[in-house]
């Protein structure tokens, strides 16, 4: 045994068991407990949150501009078949004429 490590996550707090051992029989003495109060997990947890909720907020909006993409690709797209309708059919008119003449 090395050495044992216990987080409190509501109090921040890392104990820490450190044994200390007879150099020639190698058994335990006696045991060390150092307390230290801490804010890497909480900080580490808020960081992780917050670079989670960013990324989301990203690919929302970068999914929201080629769905803006497409729809105006798809209206335009409708426009210029409109107009190559319209086209034609004047184009008829002014055989029409033409023949006519």
């Amino acid at each position: 045994m090395n050495h044992l490590v216990f987080i409190s996550k509501k109090n921040n707090i890392i104990r820490t068991l450190l044994p200390i051992k007879n150099y020639f029989t190698n058994k335990v003495l006696a045991v060390l407990c150092i307390c230290a109060k801490d804010n890497y997990l909480t900080n580490t947890k808020n960081n992780f949150l917050l670079t989670l909720t960013i990324t989301y907020i990203f690919l929302a909006i970068i999914l929201y501009l080629f769905f803006i993409q497409k729809e105006s690709n798809m209206k335009l797209h409708k426009l210029n078949k409109d107009l190559d309708k319209r086209i034609e059919l004047e184009i008829r008119k002014s055989r029409r004429k033409d023949i006519s003449i």
